[in-house]
């Protein structure tokens, strides 16, 4: 109890100089010697079960949210989650454990409904950029989170590496995958941003459509109230 207390001060310190890929590193090191069946008695990675990574994945979680690559401004969605948008982008499962030989990703705000303007013409003018770009939406009347990925930007016409998803807080999340590799866009855009018609956005409203012909299924057709969406640049 008294190592654990220690790290988490020393974790929650804003000016401590070390490289978020070293803390990870130590990190992994420290949870695996704290896991019962793992370290001097299993060292051997490739003969670890599903049981062994859970119960490693339980040892690091509570200091996950307190290692700087893992930190998002946003008002929609808590930074332990950005582990999971980083293994979707990396083509990995949800739950996989990063460590410090896995990419890091920097999220950078660029845009806030609340603070810009919830419109077609706003998102356009602050997000229409071709890198790659993550879009998160919280709705009026639910409980619901959706948003999407896109790794050439919202007007790319290579969509391979692209997913959309949804997700309720304290469920799992789903994921829709591209279905396609590429789409010819209209030479100008007229919705705020749009992932084909599986989901797509037009002033205050967003759309949901199931069954898509570009992306995997992760939600029922509807329509919602935006009542607050964010934008990140996503780079390494």
């Amino acid at each position: 109890m008294k190592n654990f207390l220690c790290l988490s001060d020393i974790l929650k310190k804003d000016n401590l100089q070390v490289k978020e890929i070293n803390i990870w590193n130590y990190l992994i090191k420290w949870g695996i010697k704290q896991t019962p069946g793992l370290g001097s008695e299993n060292s051997d990675r490739t003969k670890w079960n599903d049981k062994n990574y859970k119960e490693l994945k339980k040892i690091l979680d509570p200091f996950i949210p307190l290692i700087r690559a893992g930190r998002i401004d946003s008002n929609i969605i808590k930074e332990e989650l950005i582990n999971i948008f980083a293994n979707w982008i990396d083509n990995k499962n949800a739950m996989d454990i990063r460590t410090g030989n896995d990419i890091f990703y920097k999220f950078s705000l660029i845009y806030r409904g609340s603070h810009d303007g919830i419109s077609n013409i706003s998102f356009i003018n602050k997000c229409n950029h071709r890198v790659a770009t993550l879009v998160l939406i919280k709705v009026l009347q639910s409980n619901e989170i959706f948003g999407g990925y896109a790794s050439f930007g919202l007007l790319g016409e290579d969509i391979s590496n692209n997913f959309v998803f949804s997700f309720k807080e304290g469920q799992t999340m789903k994921i829709g995958r591209a279905k396609k590799e590429r789409i010819s866009w209209r030479e100008k855009e007229t919705y705020g941003f749009r992932f084909c018609e599986s989901m797509y956005m037009d002033d205050r409203t967003l759309y949901l459509r199931k069954n898509s012909y570009y992306y995997e299924n992760v939600c029922k057709s509807n329509t919602y109230t935006i009542e607050e969406i964010e934008t990140f640049i996503v780079t390494k």
